[in-house]
């Protein structure tokens, strides 16, 4: 079965990051090159130290919009011809599509990649990508195809995977119980649509149950199967089998045809990541009307509107910002501090946090055949896998940007102030693990690497357990003029849920 049509973020789930079970773990190898850690973490922390800062100006705007992700610059897509401002806590936009810059070259950190859209996706959501100039629509495939078609990556260099040691095609065996699957599964085709809210009703009692107790009991399930289909589920939506719904689980192997061989579905992944649509949804907003390094600690309603306190994390000071109506597409973790009337909205909601890692490296070590996403399939350790720039559209380089990703299971979240504030070692073990798949030694890959980039998501990814889904939570807000929007209301995390949640956020007045 064709790997690129089960493939998506590479997850970690560590069972403690200073004793990783990595091969050839315990090797030494030194470290010169810098590493550059950017995390959030400290400064949605300074809303427990901001309250003797000063107050820099008082402000007005018709619409206040938390976030600047995906969802955030969606709704303000919408709003683009009203009064608005939007805040971002981070010093650049994207969220969990974001991106870092070294040099001229914008480099993913976060989620990078895109599979075009069958013809029966939300029509809402793909009129934006098309007005934006991102997606357009081809009657001879039925489907919404990218513009930009330097960004496909080529279906030779797609993808390898590896488990025990030894090559595979494709992260999903050829087994017996993936043939059953898919057997059984055919009908539901064309009705798991996206975003998930479009879902087809007589589905909806899948959203009950874990993915893990649907495949007990109607396939035979071995136990290589089982390995690889709870590595996509991390892979994706950052629980396992036994974590994530069934709809979840259901929708990832088949809200598209991906069977149709002869008519294959478009892989889309720009150096930048999805940090490309980031920048052209930006370009279609007033730049003066976004900020960053903004962060929103109190919003206190009033008899019109709200009252809102907001941290000019560069300068250290406060702005009280006068507003009819708010989109808060921010994380729903933080309303406990920021708008607690709703915090019990999302107080059970759960999130896998993320660090990724780019590593800087000079080509000459690095053989010359690159695939764009390298897997690791192995129960035996945590290490799952890697994308090379090598097959991306990019100017031409004497560098390739090797991008790890990690998605731990929300237990962990504490060890992430230990990864920021200690990063070596993990560093040092990606790399072993790199030079490992590589079959090269560790040390001259450490030495022909020219610098590392960490970014550490403590609330990455909201995880579509049982009965997580299909509960739009604006129908119970307290507020009629506050509005949320994001994943982690009750979506799906991926890109067009993002979307659709900052248009149907607009539209809720």
């Amino acid at each position: 079965m064709n790997r690129r049509y089960f493939v998506h973020l590479s997850a970690l789930a560590l069972a403690g990051l200073a004793s990783c079970d990595i091969k050839k773990s315990d090797d030494n190898i030194r470290i010169k090159f810098p590493i550059k850690v950017q995390s959030n973490r400290q400064n949605g922390h300074k809303l427990r130290v901001a309250s003797d800062w000063s107050i820099a100006k008082k402000i007005e705007s018709e619409y206040l919009i938390v976030g600047g992700g995906i969802a955030g610059l969606s709704a303000a897509y919408q709003l683009r011809q009203k009064d608005f401002y939007l805040c971002e806590l981070s010093e650049t936009l994207g969220g969990t599509a974001s991106a870092v810059k070294w040099g001229k070259t914008s480099i993913c950190q976060g989620a990078h990649y895109e599979l075009s859209y069958p013809d029966y996706f939300g029509e809402e959501a793909l009129k934006v990508l098309s007005e934006v100039g991102i997606v357009k629509y081809h009657s001879l495939s039925n489907r919404w195809n990218f513009v930009d078609s330097q960004y496909l990556i080529d279906d030779e260099q797609e993808a390898m995977s590896i488990y025990q040691n030894k090559e595979r095609d494709g992260v999903l065996p050829d087994s017996q119980a993936v043939k059953q699957f898919f057997e059984q599964s055919r009908p539901y085709l064309g009705k798991l649509m996206a975003p998930s809210r479009l879902i087809d009703k007589s589905l909806h009692h899948f959203n009950g149950e874990s993915f893990l107790n649907y495949l007990q009991r109607t396939v035979k399930l071995d136990e290589t199967t089982r390995q690889a289909m709870n590595y996509q589920m991390i892979d994706d939506f950052g629980g396992g089998l036994h974590e994530v719904s069934a709809l979840a689980g259901l929708y990832y192997y088949l809200s598209r045809p991906y069977l149709e061989e002869d008519n294959p579905f478009q892989l889309f992944s720009p150096p930048q990541g999805n940090f490309y649509f980031i920048e052209k949804l930006l370009s279609k907003v007033p730049s003066e009307q976004v900020s960053t390094q903004k962060l929103v600690s109190k919003i206190e309603p009033q008899k019109k509107g709200f009252k809102v306190e907001i941290l000019d994390l560069a300068s250290q000071k406060k702005i009280i910002l006068n507003t009819k109506k708010i989109v808060y597409a921010g994380q729903k973790h933080a309303l406990k501090h920021v708008f607690p009337e709703d915090a019990e909205l999302f107080a059970k909601n759960r999130y896998a946090p993320w660090a990724v890692i780019s590593f800087i490296v000079k080509k000459e070590i690095l053989p010359i055949e690159s695939y764009w996403q390298n897997e690791v399939i192995d129960a035996s350790d945590y290490f799952l896998g890697f994308v090379d720039s090598d097959t991306q559209y990019l100017p031409s380089t004497e560098y390739r940007v090797l991008t790890a990703y990690f998605c731990f299971p929300p237990e962990m979240r504490e060890e992430m102030v230990t990864l920021e504030q200690n990063p070596k070692t993990l560093i040092e073990k990606t790399l072993i693990q790199i030079a490992n798949y590589f079959q090269i030694d560790a040390q001259k890959l450490a030495n022909h690497t020219i610098q590392a980039m960490l970014k550490i998501m403590g609330h990455a990814m909201s995880i579509p357990s049982p009965d997580y889904l299909l509960k739009d939570q604006n129908q119970h807000r307290s507020h009629t003029d506050l509005v949320y929007a994001g994943v982690d209301n009750h979506r799906l995390p991926l890109l067009l849920e993002a979307i659709d949640s900052g248009i149907q956020a607009v539209k809720q007045w």
